[in-house]
């Protein structure tokens, strides 16, 4: 998964255990995983001039904790992880535009008010290429869309848990018919993930999710869809192709599908938030 994403999802948790029950780690903003990279993540609303027809940016949090306080005063009811496919993918279709920044199409962060919601997308600049403790990007947070329109998706996590059950069990299978081991094995623990009575043993454990506000259900399905994270760069699962037209048509096929079922399951276990206390 990428870096940018995982951000996002720790925003979200985070945030809403902050909004509903005052929670948050004494040390979560710099020292989370989410944050690893940054030297900076700040927040940002646009702003019109009556002389000018450029936008204002106004700075509204230096950083995660003043956000979600800025949130909690405007009366926010909680935080959404929003996914946008990007609308003509013909010429380059998101799974295959994944590896590339700013490809892959757009996640966003809604926050939901009583009868609207506003939107925010990431922006991440490289600002100390050389910093010894590698905290090299600089983030920022900028509210794209205000009083919008709720777009996020319910979250059905049996349904996403099913799709991508069944997404990854035929691309197992093709890598099976052509020999494809390595990946096999990848999409199989992946699989496996979404059983596990311990969801991410074996695996790294980032601090993505805030404890005790998602289901047991919720934490397998993203840990399983880390686990099938394949689209990146070169040698990534997204960066083959087959000579035989016809297994290479069947091949991007079930790419697309399993790129859009990670994202399905990612949306639905982040957003299975429980009720607030």
């Amino acid at each position: 998964m990428t870096g940018t994403l995982s951000q996002i999802i720790t925003l979200v948790s985070y945030g809403n255990d902050f909004l509903w029950h005052g929670n948050l780690p004494a040390d979560f903003y710099p020292n989370n995983d989410a944050f690893l990279h940054c030297n900076s993540v700040g927040f940002l609303q646009f702003k019109s001039s009556l002389f000018s027809s450029k936008q204002k940016e106004i700075t509204v949090a230096e950083n995660p904790i003043e956000w979600f306080t800025h949130l909690k005063k405007e009366k926010c009811t909680n935080l959404r992880l929003f996914y946008q496919p990007t609308k003509n993918q013909v010429q380059a279709p998101d799974h295959k535009m994944a590896g590339f920044t700013g490809g892959g199409g757009s996640w966003y962060m809604e926050a939901v008010y009583s009868g609207y919601s506003n939107y925010w997308a990431s922006r991440w600049l490289v600002s100390d290429e050389k910093a010894a403790d590698k905290r090299i990007w600089a983030v920022s947070y900028g509210q794209t869309s205000s009083k919008q329109a709720s777009n996020s998706v319910p979250a059905f996590v049996l349904s996403a848990r099913n799709t991508l059950i069944e997404s990854l069990s035929e691309t197992i299978t093709f890598c099976e018919e052509f020999k494809l081991n390595n990946w096999k094995a990848i999409f199989e623990k992946a699989r496996e993930q979404i059983y596990n009575p311990m969801p991410g043993e074996g695996f790294p454990n980032p601090e993505w999710l805030a404890p005790g506000i998602h289901s047991h259900t919720a934490l397998q399905l993203l840990y399983a869809s880390n686990a099938a994270w394949v689209f990146g760069g070169m040698g990534s699962w997204n960066d083959q192709v087959f000579e035989d037209k016809e297994i290479n048509g069947r091949y991007e096929r079930l790419s697309a599908q399993l790129y859009n079922a990670i994202n399905g399951a990612i949306m639905a276990s982040v957003n299975n938030d429980q009720p607030k206390i």
